[in-house]
């Protein structure tokens, strides 16, 4: 793939490295500062009266507060996830947006709307829209080729009989890595009946009664009610769900749409599409790429060991839980930054990347000694499943 922008890079390495900085501080300060707006709005007001009197009389010591004290919300309350859904939603258009200023205001563009499809080309973002004249752009491949279309697979297996054309599935390759990595679990959920169409799965996977995915059949069809009774000129009508249903989806919201939706054009399409700018070349640079851009990703976990410490009431214990936390959380989240940045790289679009990681986030962390014990007598071929997914992930790498 030809050098992008080499002769005339629109950054410099240093403003490279301090944009993907200024992206992934603004991705999760925005956490932390709509979650202590948050705090400050749900305050416990003092005691006043003869309120303050019996209160004192009952409540030891310690617990007592001279001015209104600001309730410690949990990360999975409703409240926090909306409100930092909003946050990394407003921190994933700015950006995007960055991308595009830098573009429109270093690239001497003269046309604002015609910056748009040169910024989401480099953002790996499907557009049909025309590219810009004269502008040096990646080698971008368009939706058609990276998602065949029906006519095409309809064509490859009427004609395996003769001929099996098993090129014609490579574009369907970046999405399957995953699903073939996690080729280990994928058998132990077989054993466990917890795949669409069996007894256990039928329930997990549904879009209602408690299914993973059950927080598209109450958001979706909410939104589309509003957006009509909108059109007509009524009031918003507000779905009312129990507390234990509105945590599930907002966690499930949060862990299966948002997170992986916004994670991914930021940490991906924004500060990879940022190195390109600064002449960072897909060829010769693609360590820089795939190994270096993905420790923004890692960084940006490592909030979550201030949560550990937290909740393990700040001792010394719970500073060596979080540490332990925090290295592996590190370690993990930026091994996965590494395979979705060469996702990205290769196919040059975030959404094999996206979905991937969705795919993962439903999955889990992989027990291969949880499955040995729950079957004991598939030993054998659970260790198999997992050493042929490492297997044929690692080949089909190399086949993209």
């Amino acid at each position: 793939m030809a050098s992008l922008l080499a002769t005339s890079p629109l950054l410099s390495p240093n403003e490279a490295h301090l944009v993907a900085f200024s992206l992934t501080s603004a991705y999760v300060g925005g956490l932390y500062l709509s979650r202590l707006s948050l705090s400050h709005q749900n305050v416990q007001p003092k005691a006043t009266g003869s309120a303050a009197s019996k209160k004192k009389d009952e409540t030891p010591l310690r617990d007592l507060v001279e001015a209104d004290t600001p309730i410690e919300l949990d990360r999975d309350d409703p409240r926090v996830i909306r409100s930092r859904c909003k946050a990394v939603g407003v921190a994933t258009l700015g950006g995007c947006a960055l991308v595009g200023g830098i573009i429109y205001y270093r690239g001497n563009v003269q046309d604002l709307r015609a910056t748009l499809p040169v910024t989401l080309r480099y953002l790996g973002l499907p557009n049909s829209l025309p590219p810009l004249p004269n502008f040096p752009l990646p080698s971008v491949t368009t939706l058609s080729h990276i998602i065949p279309s029906p006519s095409t697979i309809v064509d490859l297996f009427t004609s395996l009989p003769t001929k099996i054309q098993i090129k014609s599935l490579r574009p369907l390759l970046p999405y399957a890595l995953a699903p073939i990595l996690f080729a280990g679990p994928i058998l132990t959920g077989v054993m466990e009946k917890t795949w669409p169409g069996q007894a256990y799965g039928r329930r997990l996977f549904s879009l209602k009664d408690g299914g993973v995915l059950d927080c598209l059949s109450l958001v979706i069809p909410g939104i589309v009610k509003n957006a009509w009774r909108a059109l007509k000129g009524e009031k918003r009508e507000r779905v009312e769900v129990s507390p234990a249903v509105e945590r599930r989806r907002w966690v499930e919201m949060r862990n299966y749409i948002v997170g992986p939706i916004t994670e991914e054009i930021v940490f991906r399409s924004c500060i990879i599409s940022t190195y390109l700018l600064a002449a960072y070349d897909k060829q010769s640079s693609w360590k820089t790429l795939t190994l270096g851009t993905p420790c923004w990703f890692g960084l940006a976990h490592l909030h979550h060991a201030w949560e550990v410490y937290k909740k393990g009431g700040r001792t010394g214990e719970a500073a060596l839980r979080a540490a332990i936390s925090a290295g592996f959380q590190f370690s993990y989240t930026t091994l996965f930054g590494w395979f979705a940045a060469y996702l990205f790289i290769k196919t040059d679009s975030v959404l094999p990347a996206i979905v991937s990681h969705v795919f993962c986030n439903i999955m889990g962390f992989p027990d291969l000694m949880g499955a040995i014990e729950s079957f004991p007598s598939m030993k054998g071929p659970i260790i198999g499943s997992y050493l042929a997914g490492i297997g044929g992930f690692v080949y089909g790498l190399r086949r993209l």
